[in-house]
């Protein structure tokens, strides 16, 4: 859990903290799918941790900072967190990949809702106030293309990296990453 001087580590049936990073004031976190990463969003910056779980009490690594951002909003990654992207008011969206290659995506300036598919491979995003989701490729940095959408939909990526969901004001749809084709489209009810 993130709270206003670090991050502490819960044992879910105590309800005890059973480790804790004095790190400041923290926004956004990730645990990798074998709990054995963390990233995230501090003061300092965007940071990772790694975890050893051998025992019940975690222990956690020595921080590695990944890049010295502010205003991180919304922090993704890949299941294992090799490939990390963050977004937040008005500035790009930056990915850093497990080679520690860092960029920045073209044209992502405002986008504040992102989504990355589970192997890395795709990061689609939506802003508050532009119509259509953009998806760009992390391993080329490019704009693959963007389909229509209301401003301010929420996204979610298929596990088999190759469709995702985009749920607006208007209709909840599915995506082929590739073709840009349509799947399916189920019209939201109006009250």
């Amino acid at each position: 859990a993130a709270t206003f001087d670090g991050i502490r580590w819960f044992d879910v049936e105590s309800g005890k903290v059973s480790a804790s990073l004095p790190c400041g004031k923290s926004g956004a976190l990730l645990l990798s799918s074998d709990q054995r990463t963390l990233v995230a969003a501090t003061p300092r910056g965007v940071s990772r941790w790694k975890i050893d779980c051998a025992d019940a009490t975690p222990v956690i690594g020595s921080e590695t900072a990944v890049h010295d951002a502010v205003h991180v909003g919304k922090l993704v990654g890949r299941d294992d967190l090799a490939t990390i992207a963050w977004s937040g008011w008005g500035h790009p969206i930056h990915v850093i990949t497990d080679h520690e290659r860092h960029f920045e995506l073209p044209d992502s300036r405002g986008y504040d809702h992102v989504g990355m598919s589970p192997n890395g491979e795709w990061i689609a995003a939506t802003r508050r106030f532009a119509d259509g989701v953009r998806i760009w490729n992390t391993g080329t940095a490019t704009l693959a293309r963007t389909v229509p959408s209301v401003r301010d939909a929420g996204l979610a990526f298929h596990p088999d990296n190759t469709r995702f969901v985009v749920a607006d004001n208007e209709s909840i749809r599915e995506w082929e990453i590739q073709t840009g084709t349509n799947r399916w489209s189920i019209p939201r009810r109006q009250p």
